[in-house]
């Protein structure tokens, strides 16, 4: 959203600097921690800078992109400062007053790549401001166009003065690791694959099957050096416990901390489709930063969706209870009493827990999306429908996020729907759902289609409307299934965009490689996914995998 132009006091122009040096990290270093930034400190400072006489300069002979993301610039700065500037190429004379993009043959643009390339080899950008130039450029082209669309972010919509930015005036240049650019819209939103790590694999010689991947990222611990601790966890099936793995080092490194045995239900024989929550506030006895685990048990003519809890980032765990209990699994859908795959949410608004689910129990509908509440964790509500439509289709994995505009989106596969599975609907509150709706199928412009076994995240990176992320089981191209790639969506679930997987995943009959993968998005934005991979290529086991991502 446009902001309201005025001219800043010096004192707000210093804070937005400030802020703009510590930002478009795209990497977990801070300005000061990392060797590419020891110069960024003691930046003398200039106010505002009047754009209006400026040009946007980028190479003569460059990929189509870079002259794109030049005019994005064009089209960025017309709207927050209402400057109206030219795009040229280097083959125009220079001036004094020119923003260069790239490596173009201005000696500035020469003399900032080679300092940035003598310090890295890729993935890296710069923006220095050399004499009343302006410079940006990146160790390959789609550092450069990330380089931009960080210019775009920090400075230029940043911007609340009628034809000036506020820049640092004789700065040495801001040298910053970006990670590996995944993707590039047409409207230049950037996708960041910042770390890839491997969380755990069991070894060559296992058949084990991890399923259902979920990962949390803590942020509400009463002891700040707790924050950024990463939990993650998996489905095994059979025997029934639950692994929990932890990373104190945003994801370098895992280890196996523990293993949760549902004691709460007896004679559990396997156990399945785990999910992991941090307490944002107080409930009940249970204190904010609680970590909460639930998952489904089965044993014979019985499912019980349960929920653990830990106060010790993970190590150990308590029962809480049951959030909601059914009947046992028969095979044939029609014939099954099941509970399955459960999903927690909670509402600001009205301080409740909500556990979302799928449910097999009512003989009037194949399946329905449901959900319980609770105001202290013991205590749940009666059973509510949230998607409910009759013996013919069959929706279920649920899963929910809270958008900026805040609405909530839901999706879910649609089993019997045919075509497109992965459905989508909106509701302003989380027990505001129209249980006859079945939502939007998730496809794109090109006709692809989003498979079964989805999880959604939102984040407030990417633009106005932030980003939804969808990742599923598969691809649907007509009748034709194909490995899973991410979907993406810029306004708000109303069009998608697909591009490939950053944990890539195919189709391997020994193992469920792909399938019900886990989204966290923590309060920078950040986006936190886990996966289960083929263990090696036609292997029976598999391993848990794990990227962070980031959207400019």
């Amino acid at each position: 959203m446009k902001k309201t132009r005025k001219i800043l006091s010096f004192v707000l122009a210093l804070s937005m600097l400030i802020t703009m040096l510590v930002s478009c990290t795209g990497s977990d270093n801070k300005k000061g921690d990392d060797k590419n930034n020891e110069n960024n400190t003691n930046v003398d400072v200039d106010t505002l800078i009047n754009i209006k006489d400026y040009k946007i300069v980028h190479p003569k002979r460059c990929v189509q992109n870079i002259e794109g993301v030049s005019r994005a610039l064009k089209n960025e700065i017309k709207e927050y400062t209402k400057a109206d500037i030219a795009v040229v190429d280097e083959s125009e004379a220079a001036q004094e007053l020119e923003i260069l993009i790239g490596l173009t043959e201005r000696k500035e643009s020469t003399a900032l790549y080679e300092s940035l390339t003598a310090k890295v080899d890729k993935q890296a950008y710069a923006i220095k401001i050399d004499g009343k130039k302006i410079v940006i450029v990146g160790a390959t082209d789609d550092d450069t166009i990330l380089a931009v669309r960080c210019f775009m972010n920090e400075f230029v919509e940043k911007s609340q003065a009628e034809g000036y930015l506020a820049l640092e005036k004789d700065a040495a240049p801001i040298l910053q690791k970006t990670g590996k650019v995944l993707f590039i819209s047409r409207d230049f939103r950037v996708v960041v694959q910042e770390r890839y790590s491997t969380v755990y694999s069991p070894g060559l010689e296992s058949v084990q099957r991890f399923t259902y991947g979920k990962i949390v990222k803590l942020e509400h611990q009463s002891d700040e050096k707790n924050n950024g601790v990463l939990l993650a966890s998996n489905e095994i099936g059979t025997p029934a416990p639950w692994p929990i793995y932890r990373s104190m080092d945003d994801g370098k490194s895992w280890e196996k901390i523990a293993t949760i045995k549902d004691t709460i239900n007896p004679n559990v024989n396997s156990g399945y489709q785990p999910y992991l929550y941090e307490l944002p506030e107080d409930m009940g006895k249970y204190k904010k930063g609680t970590v909460l685990f639930t998952g489904c048990s089965y044993q014979t003519g019985e499912t019980n969706i349960f929920i653990y809890s830990s106060t010790d980032l993970g190590k150990t765990w308590s029962p809480i209870g049951n959030v909601a209990e059914g009947n046992g699994y028969n095979g044939a859908a029609l014939e099954s009493d099941a509970i399955w795959e459960p999903y927690l949410i909670y509402e600001e608004s009205t301080k409740r827990m909500y556990c979302f689910y799928s449910d097999e129990m009512d003989d009037n509908h194949n399946q329905r999306l449901v959900y319980r509440y609770s105001t202290d964790l013991v205590n749940w509500s009666e059973t509510y429908s949230a998607s409910a439509l009759g013996k013919t289709l069959r929706p279920g994995m649920v899963s929910v996020t809270k958008m900026g505009n805040g609405k909530y989106a839901m999706i879910g596969e649609m089993g019997g729907y045919g075509g497109n599975w992965v459905h989508i609907k909106f509701a302003d509150t989380l027990d505001g759902w129209d249980v006859d709706d079945p939502g939007t199928p998730v496809t794109t412009n090109a006709s692809i289609g989003c498979g079964g076994a989805p999880m959604i995240t939102w984040t407030p990176d990417g633009g106005e409307c932030g980003t939804l992320i969808i990742v599923a089981h598969h691809n649907i191209r007509g009748t034709a299934s194909s490995p899973a790639d991410m979907f993406l969506s810029f306004d708000y679930g109303k069009t998608w965009t697909c591009f490939t997987n950053p944990i890539p995943v195919g189709f391997n009959s020994k193992t469920y490689n792909g399938y019900s993968n886990g989204l966290f998005t923590d309060k920078d934005g950040n986006v936190y996914y886990v996966n289960n991979i083929d263990l090696y290529k036609g292997a029976a086991g598999e391993k848990l995998m794990m990227c962070k991502l980031k959207i400019y």
